[in-house]
C-alpha cells in the first residue's frame, strides 16, 4: 500500500511541476490526511482505546494541565506509542496506513509527511543529516538567536512556592492539530472581533486594553501593569473582566512571579470553566512553568528545572490535544513546546514540533521563528549542514520576514568555515602585536568585540582563562576591535586592565575590512583558525566550550 508520506510527496511533486492547481493540491492533501486520521481512530469498543488504570496507591501525575471543560470539547488524539529516531535529519516516516492502525502512529506519519510536502513544494534539496540541538541564547546577530524566544522568562524563586512535580517520561509523540488552509489568518483571541465587541460600550477601555495586550505579549510588565490595574478597577465586573483578569495573571509571569501566576490561573479556570479563552490561559500556564524552570536553572537545581520543563511540556501538549482546531493557539503551543524540548535536550522532538508548526500553520506568525530556531540550535552544535538548510529554508519561504535578514547573515558566516583565514587588516595594536601568519601551527581564536558591548565584557575574562589553560597545548587568541568616537584606545586599555586581559588586541581601520572578511555583523563573534590557517569554526565565543576546544586541539 502506498503510505501517507509517499502520497503527500507525490502530490507535492505534481504541484511543483504545475500538474495540479493549488486548489486541487489542497483538496487532495486534505483528503489524504482525513483518511489517515479515520484509519488511525480506534474503535469505541476496542479495549486498547482505554488507558490502563493506575496501580494501587499510585497518585495521578502532577504538573500537567488541569482537565478543562468547555461547550463543545473536541476529542483528543489517542495515545501514541514511542517512536524510534530515524538517525538524523527531518524525521520522515515511511510507515503505511495499515501499519499505522496497528502501531497507532498514523497521526505522526501524517504530520511528518506534511513536513516533507512543504520541503518538496519549495523544490529544496534533500534534508540534511544531523540533529538540531538545544537552543541557547546568543548575543551576536551572526551567531545565534536573540530576543525571539517566546517562552524565555527569567525568575527568582519564592520561598513559599508550591512543590515541583516529579518529572514525567518523554511522550510517545506530539499531538497533531487539524490542518488548515495555507491562507489562514491567525487572530489573537484576546484581540479579535469577539473581544472587541465586549468593549462596545467602552471604547476608551478598548484602547487601553489593546495596549495592555501588546505590552503583555512583548513581556513589558512595567508598561502593562498600570494599564491593567486601571482596567481591573474600572471594568473588572464588566463582560470583558474575564479577559482583563487573564491578562493580570499573564503579566505575573512577565513579572517573574510564576507561582503567583499559576495560582491566579487556577482561580481563573475555576471561575470561567467554559471560556473561549481557556486555550490562551493554558498557554500562560505553560509559560509560567517555563519561568519556574528557568529559575531552577539559575539556582543550578537540575532536577527541579527538569520537573518544571516537563510540567510545561504537559500543558502545551494539552492545548494541542484539547483544542486541535484553534490554529492561533496551537501554533503558539507548538513553538513553545519546541523551545521546551530544546531545554530538555531532545533535538528530535524539538525539530518535530517546529516542523509541525511550519507544515500545518505555514502562515502562522511564529513559523519563521521556528525555522530560525532549528537552524540556530543546529549551529550551536556545529551541525553546519542542518543549520544552513534551515536558514536557507527560512530565507526562501519567508523572504519578507524580519528574521530573514539575520538568517542570510548567518549563511554568510557559515560560508567562512572551511576557507583560508583572511589576514587581519590592522590600523594599530593595543597590548602587543602579532599576525595570523606568525601563529601558524597553533589554533588561533580571533574574537571580534567592542568596549561598549556588555556581553563582550562578560566574555573577556573567560577568553583570558581559556587561553591561559590551553596555551601550552598550542592555543592562542587575538582580539579585534574598532576605533570610534565612542570607543577610544584609552577606554579599551582601561577595560582590558580592569578585566585582567593580556591578549593582543588589534584595532581595525575605518571600513572594518576584517569584520567584513569574517562576515561579522554583531559582537561578540569569533572564528577559530586551525594550524594550517583554515577557519574551522565560526560562532559566538561563549559556544567554544572546553570540550569543543579539546576536540579541535586533539585533531
Amino acid at each position: 500500500m502506498t503510505n501517507v508520506t509517499e502520497q503527500l510527496k507525490d502530490l507535492a511533486d505534481l504541484l511543483a511541476k504545475g500538474l495540479l492547481t493549488r486548489e486541487q493540491f489542497e483538496e487532495q492533501r486534505d483528503q489524504v490526511l482525513a483518511e489517515a486520521r479515520e484509519a488511525n481512530r480506534p474503535s469505541e469498543a476496542s479495549p486498547a482505546a482505554a488507558p490502563p488504570p493506575p496501580g494501587p496507591g499510585v497518585p495521578p501525575p502532577t504538573g500537567t494541565a488541569t482537565p478543562l471543560t468547555h461547550a463543545s470539547p473536541p476529542p483528543s488524539e489517542p495515545p501514541q506509542p514511542e517512536r524510534k529516531d530515524s538517525g538524523g535529519g527531518i524525521p520522515l516516516f515511511s510507515i503505511g496506513i495499515g501499519m499505522a492502525i496497528v502501531l497507532g502512529i498514523g497521526v505522526l506519519v501524517v504530520a511528518l509527511g506534511g513536513a516533507g510536502l512543504l520541503i518538496a513544494r519549495m523544490a529544496s534539496s534533500d534534508s540534511p543529516r544531523g540533529s538540531a540541538r538545544s537552543e541557547r541564547s546568543s548575543d551576536e546577530d551572526g551567531g545565534g538567536e536573540d530576543a525571539v524566544a517566546v517562552v524565555e522568562v527569567t525568575t527568582e524563586n519564592r520561598a513559599d512556592e508550591a512543590p515541583l512535580p516529579t518529572p514525567a517520561p518523554p511522550p510517545a509523540s506530539i499531538p497533531v492539530p487539524e490542518p488548515v488552509p495555507a491562507d489562514t489568518i491567525y487572530e489573537d483571541p484576546l484581540l479579535d472581533a469577539t473581544a472587541e465587541a465586549l468593549f462596545a460600550d467602552h471604547p476608551a477601555a478598548w484602547t487601553d486594553y489593546e495596549r495592555a495586550v501588546g505590552y503583555v505579549n512583548k513581556r513589558n510588565s512595567r508598561s502593562a501593569s498600570p494599564i491593567l490595574d486601571r482596567l481591573a478597577v474600572g471594568y473588572g465586573g464588566e463582560p470583558h473582566g474575564e479577559a482583563i483578569s487573564l491578562l493580570l495573571a499573564a503579566n505575573q509571569v512577565n513579572q517573574n512571579l510564576p507561582d503567583d501566576a499559576l495560582a491566579a490561573l487556577e482561580v481563573w479556570k475555576r471561575d470561567h470553566p467554559d471560556s473561549r479563552l481557556t486555550p490562551t490561559a493554558l498557554l500562560w500556564e505553560g509559560k509560567a512553568q517555563v519561568a519556574r524552570a528557568r529559575g531552577k536553572d539559575k539556582e543550578e537545581d537540575a532536577a527541579g528545572a527538569e520537573a518544571a520543563y516537563r510540567a510545561a511540556e504537559g500543558v502545551f501538549s494539552s492545548v494541542l490535544e484539547q483544542f486541535p482546531g484553534d490554529s492561533h493557539t496551537c501554533g503558539e503551543a507548538l513553538y513553545n513546546l519546541g523551545s521546551v524540548y530544546g531545554k530538555l535536550e531532545q533535538p528530535d522532538q524539538q525539530r518535530e514540533a517546529y516542523e509541525l508548526l511550519v507544515t500545518i500553520y505555514a502562515n502562522h506568525p511564529l513559523a519563521p521563528r521556528a525555522l530560525y530556531s532549528v537552524g540556530n540550535a543546529a549551529w550551536s552544535e556545529d551541525d553546519l549542514e542542518t543549520a544552513k538548510y534551515y536558514f536557507d529554508r527560512l530565507a526562501t519561504t519567508y523572504p519578507d520576514d524580519a528574521l530573514t535578514k539575520r538568517a542570510r547573515r548567518n549563511i554568510d558566516a557559515l560560508a567562512v568555515i572551511g576557507q583560508p583565514a583572511p589576514a587581519l587588516v590592522v590600523d594599530h595594536w593595543i597590548g602587543g602585536e602579532t599576525t595570523l601568519e606568525s601563529q601558524r601551527g597553533k589554533l588561533v581564536l580571533v574574537v571580534f568585540w567592542n568596549e561598549w558591548c556588555p556581553h563582550c565584557k562578560r566574555e573577556l575574562p573567560k577568553l583570558q582563562a581559556l587561553w591561559e589553560a590551553h596555551r601550552d597545548q598550542g592555543f592562542s587568541a587575538i582580539l579585534v576591535t574598532k576605533h570610534t568616537k565612542r570607543q577610544t584606545d584609552e577606554k579599551v586599555k582601561s577595560l582590558l586592565a580592569e578585566k585582567g586581559v593580556t591578549l593582543p588586541c588589534a584595532v581595525e581601520p575605518s571600513g572594518y575590512p576584517s569584520s567584513k572578511d569574517y562576515a561579522i555583523t554583531g559582537v561578540p563573534a569569533a572564528a577559530l583558525v586551525d594550524r594550517d590557517g583554515t577557519v574551522v569554526w565560526r560562532n559566538h565565543p561563549a559556544r567554544l566550550t572546553e570540550e569543543r576546544l579539546a576536540e579541535f586541539l586533539a585533531d
